[in-house]
């Protein structure tokens, strides 16, 4: 059974606008979003109350001045998608906001003492001070419950996402304000986001099979390697035998042990080697890969994609936590051994990435199961990409051909409120809530024509690969 959260979406929209930046206000016409009420919401999505998640230029959706006064001349506004706070006056610490929310917590089953987190994207013209997010129960400035304090220790008109959670408790009689403060005589506020009761632990990784496996030799520009796989209960050792000849006569034979540790995931192992000599790799009497002549190779990018940050337009309507996205691309240049990066260069929060598996698509969001193949990062199928920040995986033994496509499955345990893709993809992307990578299909999911995450996929390749580039 899944645990109460309360989510109050107080806005959104998914681009900052400083009252000193011209702003491209045709961009945001037609991304509103209609409020979702508690009764159209399943058990499943953990959500008791959405409010309208979109400021307009007419509406500002409860929000007034924290605390004004004779002396001051601030005003409020919506403008693209976010709230804006301006003083002429410049500097006090009592500037910012506030919005009655008495009746939100009240009514979603926030009980007196349990824990409340907020989150809430700051942009501040200034930044020696840092913003405030507090409870104010009863219009009482000496009755306050601090939730946050943080950012702008950097630059000017940086974003900073400002989290943070404290218990509250409150009468029934108690009127309870959410307030943001922050000295600046410019800010402005977007994705302030409220949730309370425990989150549900993360999934945790996909059950793994026992196999021992070992790839052929190859060159990159780092040397030799093998990549290796043990997901045995006990080491294994194999031998590593080099072979140099000069044109077809045999010059000599080398050979080492080489011991793959239990647990080993994809794991890049350096052994001895240069271009022109001939490698194999036995299991005792038996050989494990075919004879493999060196060739010095390197990485180069086999498909990629310009990131960009998603409008709320472009969204898709299922979550995308919870779910598995699956997504075409069609390689230019495919390899034998592959990398596979992850953005999250436009996020303001942490993605969690459960599992991505690579597989030959056949149509309609169905893959071949028996060429489905794990992607890890680090050894491990499940990585945290920072908001900001991007993941290579490690290498990956996944074969396509030159101007082959894959399909790419990711599954999401948890995603920011400012998603990083590419809105252009010009093939389907399959998202379904609770699916997993494996499926061999994927009936019922929501499609659209976004990459999600996916970034770049780069392939090893001969040194003399080359490839003709055309523009017009």
């Amino acid at each position: 059974m899944k645990l109460s959260r309360l989510t109050a979406v107080l806005s959104a929209a998914a681009m900052i606008v400083s009252s000193y930046i011209a702003p491209n206000t045709a961009a945001f016409a037609a991304n509103a979003r209609v409020g979702i009420s508690a009764a159209e919401l399943s058990e499943d999505t953990g959500l008791v109350t959405v409010l309208e998640d979109r400021f307009d230029n007419n509406d500002v959706s409860g929000y007034e001045v924290y605390a004004p006064t004779e002396s001051q001349n601030a005003a409020l506004k919506a403008q693209n998608g976010v709230l804006v706070f301006s003083e002429d006056s410049g500097w006090n610490p009592t500037n910012g906001v506030k919005k009655d929310i008495t009746s939100i917590i009240k009514q979603s089953g926030f009980k007196s003492g349990d824990k409340l987190t907020v989150s809430a994207d700051i942009t501040s013209a200034w930044y020696n001070n840092p913003a405030k997010i507090f409870i104010e129960k009863n219009g009482d400035k000496n009755n306050q419950i601090l939730l946050a304090q943080d950012g702008f220790d950097g630059e000017e008109f940086k974003t900073d996402t400002v989290t943070g959670a404290n218990t509250v408790t409150f009468g029934d009689s108690d009127t309870l304000c959410l307030c943001i403060t922050q000295p600046c005589g410019t800010h402005n506020y977007d994705n302030i986001v409220l949730t309370y009761g425990e989150e549900a632990p993360l999934p945790t990784e996909e059950p793994i099979a026992a196999e021992f496996k070992i790839s052929e030799p190859a060159l990159d520009e780092d040397g030799a390697f093998v990549t290796a796989t043990n997901t045995t209960e006990t080491d294994k050792t194999v031998k590593i035998h080099n072979a140099k000849y000069d044109g077809d006569v045999l010059q000599s034979v080398t050979s080492s042990d080489l011991t793959v540790t239990a647990g080993t995931r994809n794991q890049r192992i350096a052994v001895v080697g240069a271009a022109l000599d001939t490698m194999f790799v036995w299991d005792g009497m038996k050989p494990l890969t075919k004879k493999t002549t060196l060739e010095q190779q390197t990485w180069i990018a086999g498909w990629g994609s310009a990131q960009q940050e998603y409008q709320s337009g472009d969204l898709p309507k299922t979550k995308l936590a919870g779910s598995v996205i699956r997504q075409v691309v069609r390689m230019s240049a495919g390899g034998d051994k592959m990398r596979i990066t992850l953005s999250n260069a436009y996020g303001n929060g942490d993605i969690v990435i459960g599992a991505v598996h690579l597989a030959k698509p056949l149509g309609g969001g169905a893959v071949d199961t028996a060429t489905d193949t794990v992607v890890t990062f680090g050894g491990k199928g499940i990585v945290t990409i920072p908001k900001g920040q991007r993941v290579t995986s490690d290498i990956i033994n996944y074969s396509a051909e030159d101007l082959e496509e894959i399909m790419m499955s990711i599954r999401v345990d948890k995603a920011p409120t400012r998603i990083t893709g590419h809105s252009g993809a010009r093939a389907t992307t399959y998202i379904k809530s609770g699916a997993s990578v494996s499926d061999a299909a994927m009936d019922g999911a929501e499609t659209n024509e976004h990459w999600y995450f996916a970034s770049e996929i780069d392939v090893l390749k001969p040194n003399d690969y080359a490839a003709v580039a055309c523009l017009g």
